[in-house]
């Protein structure tokens, strides 16, 4: 019971803190209702629904594929629910992996027999989304270097992630 009041402590906090620095930005005049309101045209709703669905497909697809090399007989579909389950629990639930505990743990009860390979293949998931993540902050980077390399902890964040990149390919080989 005391887990839970914590939790329920710890969201209250971050909703008040939440709250508060965006009451700052709407007094202190950095954040304008109107602005916000002209990004919200039909045209830019559509692409961001198209993007958002878009994204979510490919990223079943990844996981989907992974869970296809391992011989595991499961068909998309159900890869999907099992996606868009972890995705309601990561956002409802207060850290950014319990959807991944969640979907680890409904494959696993369904494969029985190779409960560890099921947990690995969410856990490769996502370190695989991890590294894309930094290779696209790398093509980001060299996009435009010049900005990166006049801003010391653009700089510096931007060597951290050619490391880290390097570390995990590494890895992968």
């Amino acid at each position: 019971m005391k887990s839970k009041v914590q939790a329920n402590l710890i969201f209250a906090i971050k909703l008040a803190v939440a709250g508060t620095l965006i009451y700052m930005l709407f007094h202190f005049g950095q954040l304008k209702v109107e602005s916000l309101l002209s990004l919200f045209t039909p045209k830019t709703i559509f692409i961001s629904l198209l993007l958002l669905g878009l994204n979510h497909v490919l990223l079943n697809w990844r996981w989907y594929w992974l869970l296809r090399c391992r011989d595991f007989k499961i068909p998309s579909s159900q890869t999907f629910a099992l996606y868009l389950i972890g995705i309601f629990f990561n956002h409802a639930l207060p850290s950014s992996v319990g959807g991944d505990v969640v979907k680890a743990y409904y494959l696993a009860r369904e494969q029985r027999s190779r409960r560890m390979e099921a947990v690995l293949s969410v856990l490769l998931d996502r370190i695989l989304g991890l590294y894309s993540m930094l290779v696209m902050a790398l093509i980001a980077v060299t996009v435009d270097a010049r900005f990166v390399l006049s801003h010391p902890e653009i700089r510096a964040m931007a060597t951290l992630t050619l490391f880290l990149s390097i570390a995990i390919s590494l890895s992968f080989v």
